[in-house]
């Protein structure tokens, strides 16, 4: 198999906002250390497509999301350079090294973090789209009223990516990203984002294969 690509149709979330639990640093009890952990919700919408619910937690480089497709449960994790691909329904968990030599992955790019879902982080998403030099067009207003800034960035470099067209709606006051809309071939996707919660303590048990799943690894060629 030359490489594991995650498919993302009909992902991401649905909760309202959750008391921060904050930990307290066992070498000095007088110190309370914030929570680091990330829980966001997208929805992934393309024209004749029904539209998928991701619903995604990060912390510690670590990532956990799941959605129903198809009416089955979806369940990624990456971890420790991997991507892992659960499946309820038969408990087998696919596990592949994340492979960024475009010479042996073709979807490899610097662009990945933008289109990708696992690898999106809502914290840094805006501050990763300027630094592969997407353009502030200025204010703008969405759905229902909505503040934005508007983003876009069009890839004109040889690359394999095959996303392309970005535009980003961001909050001009928290920074974060409330719509995305791009380009995959003749496709066009939507992504919507919803209930972002930052430093949020996080169950790490999310991140763990769990009991009694059969692992499959997959290599690169």
């Amino acid at each position: 198999m030359k490489y594991l690509r995650i498919l993302i149709t009909p992902v991401f979330l649905l909760i309202t906002l959750l008391p921060i639990v904050s930990a307290q640093d066992s070498s000095d009890p007088g110190t309370t250390i914030k929570p680091t952990g990330t829980y966001f919700e997208v929805e992934i919408s393309s024209p004749g497509k029904s539209s998928v619910l991701w619903k995604n937690w990060r912390d510690n480089g670590m990532y956990y999301g799941e959605a129903e497709i198809g009416g089955s449960k979806s369940m990624i994790i990456i971890r420790d350079g991997y991507s892992i691909s659960l499946s309820p329904d038969i408990k087998v968990a696919k596990k592949s090294r994340l492979e960024m030599n475009t010479s042996k992955n073709p979807l490899a790019s610097k662009y990945g973090s933008l289109a990708d879902i696992p690898q999106i982080d809502p914290g840094t998403y805006i501050s990763t789209a300027r630094m592969l030099n997407a353009q502030l067009q200025g204010p703008t207003m969405i759905e229902n009223n909505t503040k934005a800034e508007l983003y876009t960035l069009k890839i004109t470099e040889k690359t394999n990516f095959p996303w392309n067209d970005f535009m980003i709606w961001v909050d001009p006051a928290t920074k974060l990203p409330i719509k995305l809309k791009y380009s995959e071939g003749t496709d066009n996707r939507t992504l919507t984002f919803k209930n972002i919660e930052q430093s949020k303590k996080i169950d790490q048990s999310r991140f763990e294969i769990p009991e009694g799943y059969k692992v499959i690894i997959f290599e690169w060629d």
